[in-house]
């Protein structure tokens, strides 16, 4: 079974919120290799192109090239619990630098402590 590393980035059918219906979108990965293996669903959280809006929790990608995005986008706080069998295929990662401001943007929105 593949496994994936917290910051990879992947194209997935990501269901959107409240309605019905889905869109093969790039989304990050945070879940750990363990809960995938034990559990087989990964956790992500969708990135979108749309920088017009910014809510709590989401991050601007400086590295979005290197995360294999073809627009600058940005990680969001919306998280979904998928099954790894919808993941179509990994398509970068996020830079170390990305993915340590993410993870600080998301603690206060998951309720987290800092630390």
């Amino acid at each position: 079974m593949t496994t994936y590393k917290r910051g990879d980035v992947v194209l997935v059918d990501f269901g959107f919120s409240g309605s019905s219906g889905s869109k093969k979108r790039p989304a990050y990965v945070l879940s750990s290799r363990a809960f995938q293996r034990h559990r087989r669903q990964v956790i992500l959280g969708a990135i979108t192109s749309r920088l017009d809006a910014r809510f709590p929790g989401d991050r601007l990608i400086k590295d979005w090239r290197a995360a294999g995005l073809h627009h600058p986008s940005r990680a969001t706080a919306v998280l979904r619990t998928v099954s790894i069998s919808l993941i179509e295929k990994p398509i970068g990662r996020l830079s170390d630098a990305d993915l340590d401001g993410l993870l600080g943007e998301l603690r206060p929105v998951l309720g987290f402590q800092h630390g």
